[in-house]
């Protein structure tokens, strides 16, 4: 029996089978973690806090949990500086495009404070202010990209589908463990 599969439009994803790495077509795999170098701590890997600015929450489908200053619901996502300085994002670019790290360049100006929170919206309205994001997130999952003013990438990161006005959230803070949350803290603490 022959069946019809729904056309859909797909990027096929090959994984190296002995560590679990993810192959992107045409491009590079980003940088991460070399899962053979010797790591005696190999069970508290997933709960290490990060030690640079990192994205820490995002809402690929608010409909109505959070809104902007003209009181639009947009996509968001927030970074987290965990270190004890404050960071200029001036320079700093986003993405979620993988060939093209430098899609929406932040503004000089845009900081986050030690230990603080920056929310920005991913409206696709940069026109609106600096922290509203050249492009919007993909609420059935893709990735986003998070790179220093040298070109550096600080973070790829992959998320899954998430349903409408749910954030994907880090656990903690900085953390590398990542659930879905009913209750989202966009500029604030998870």
């Amino acid at each position: 029996m022959q069946r019809t599969l729904p056309l859909l439009a797909l990027v096929l994803v090959a994984c190296e089978p002995s560590s679990g790495t993810i192959l992107y077509p045409d491009a590079t795999p980003p940088p991460g973690d070399d899962d053979d170098a010797a790591d005696d701590d190999d069970d508290d890997d997933a709960f290490k806090a990060a030690n640079t600015l990192v994205i820490n929450e995002l809402m690929p489908g608010n409909d109505s949990a959070v809104f902007d200053e003209n009181g639009e619901a947009h996509d968001w996502l927030e970074l987290f500086n965990p270190t004890d300085e404050t960071i200029d994002l001036g320079g700093w670019t986003m993405t979620d495009q993988w060939g093209v790290p430098d899609l929406h360049t932040l503004a000089t100006g845009l900081a986050i404070e030690p230990d603080g929170h920056l929310l920005l919206w991913a409206s696709g309205l940069p026109d609106r202010g600096p922290d509203h994001l050249g492009f919007s997130l993909a609420r059935r999952g893709e990735a986003i990209g998070l790179f220093d003013p040298d070109g550096a990438q600080v973070e790829w990161l992959p998320y899954p589908a998430v349903p409408r006005n749910v954030s994907w959230a880090r656990i903690f803070d900085g953390w590398s463990e990542w659930e879905q949350a009913d209750v989202p803290t966009p500029g604030g603490p998870n």
